[in-house]
């Protein structure tokens, strides 16, 4: 009897499959320590307003970067690789992204879209790189954004730049995919609500003023940090000329050295080869996975992806040589 040949995909595909079993109980933990943690650093910063503005400063920035990596487990939710419990993830994402005003449930179709279109579709709602006709025919400021796309988006645009960035996305996606109405709309009335109650709560206290001070900190350091994981993921990369599905997911992304610090910032997300090629792959198996890859890759004649800058070199490089997609 004839074995069947199997192709990158499939062979991949065996390889990892069995990585791909979720575990409702670390996502479920991984939660409600990350919940713990955002309420001890909130009441704190609510404590400290009342008696010294500086200390409640100071304590707003933690609290900004433990929700940044709470944020980022949105990205999971999407996958259903946090917690497998479909209806938590589903409003664990909308919870906390609609508290900093993100279209939560509009990111889902654009991540979505994301996913089958990188490396093959320049319409890519994610796609970082522009492209040199793009550059080519913008104006003097357009050109000036794309050589410094990396300062701007980081430290000009942050989380407002992003949020805009995703409601303009699905507002010219919207036309061709209509799941993208009905996204904004539940993203709408879900923005409206928490904002409503967060103000009517602080007019309540009288705190209207120090809220604003705290959300902007968090804005600033959490919108800062996901503009740049955004970028470093996958800037300056897009395999277009590969046909195989396998190899221009994972050569359209970018693998980051990253320490224990980055790897908790942003949930794994460092192998970032690995959860375009297998995105059913649960972020706490992520690091398991990228020490399988390159056996894999060595038994198909393929190029191993492997990490070789931290996140650092990777904002350094892109600081430097900025880079546009050649379309030929």
């Amino acid at each position: 009897m004839t074995m069947p040949v199997l192709t990158n995909s499939q062979k991949l595909a065996r390889t990892l499959a069995q990585m791909s079993a979720m575990s409702p109980t670390q996502g479920l933990t991984h939660a409600f320590i990350h919940t713990l943690t955002l309420a001890g650093l909130a009441g704190a910063v609510i404590v400290f307003w009342q008696h010294d503005y500086r200390l409640a400063v100071l304590a707003t920035i933690p609290f900004a970067f433990v929700y940044t990596a709470v944020l980022v487990t949105g990205h999971d939710c999407i996958h259903r690789t946090y917690t497998g419990i479909k209806r938590f993830d589903d409003w664990w994402g909308r919870f906390w992204s609609w508290n900093v005003y993100a279209p939560f449930v509009t990111y889902i179709e654009i991540h979505k879209l994301h996913h089958g279109m990188l490396g093959r579709d320049f319409e890519d709602p994610e796609r970082p790189t522009f492209r040199k006709s793009e550059y080519d025919k913008a104006g003097i400021m357009g050109r000036w954004y794309i050589r410094h796309q990396w300062l701007i988006n980081i430290f000009v645009f942050g989380g407002f730049g992003m949020i805009a960035r995703q409601w303009i996305a699905a507002r010219r996606l919207s036309s061709k995919y209509p799941q993208f109405t009905i996204a904004m709309r539940k993203d709408f009335w879900g923005v409206l609500l928490t904002f409503s109650t967060q103000m009517a709560v602080c007019l309540y206290f009288d705190v209207v003023g120090e809220f604003l001070v705290s959300y902007l900190i968090v804005e600033r350091i959490s919108g800062g940090l996901i503009q740049m994981r955004a970028l470093a993921e996958h800037y300056g990369l897009w395999e277009g000329r590969n046909a195989d599905m396998v190899c221009r997911q994972a050569m359209s992304c970018r693998n980051i050295r990253a320490g224990w610090f980055s790897r908790w910032l942003f949930n794994d997300l460092c192998f970032h080869s690995i959860h375009h090629v297998y995105p059913s792959i649960p972020w706490y198996k992520l690091g398991e996975a990228q020490l399988t890859i390159p056996g894999f890759w060595d038994s198909v004649n393929q190029k191993a992806i492997e990490p070789k800058m931290s996140y650092l070199k990777v904002f350094a490089d892109g600081v430097r040589s900025w880079r546009l997609i050649n379309e030929a």
